[in-house]
């Protein structure tokens, strides 16, 4: 499964100030939430098709843990 990690560069104060108007999350986990509202938000047949792949490529890699960890 192919991911993507993503650096932002914010100026320090930016930072603390968005914190502090966060209730019960970091900075970084709203951004995340604000990434899978956007994600969400995908025509419905695409959102569909890459969950259905994303979900493909977990279940075989499941089977080929399960293959190492119990061989024939």
């Amino acid at each position: 499964m192919n991911s993507r990690e993503m650096t932002i560069w914010i100026d320090e104060r930016w930072y603390d100030a968005l914190s502090r108007h966060l209730k019960d999350e970091t900075l970084e986990e709203h951004l995340e939430d604000v990434i899978d509202e956007m994600c969400n938000q995908l025509p419905e047949h695409e959102y569909e098709r890459i969950s259905a792949e994303i979900w493909q490529e977990k279940q075989r890699e499941k089977q080929r843990e399960n293959s190492h960890l119990y061989p024939n």
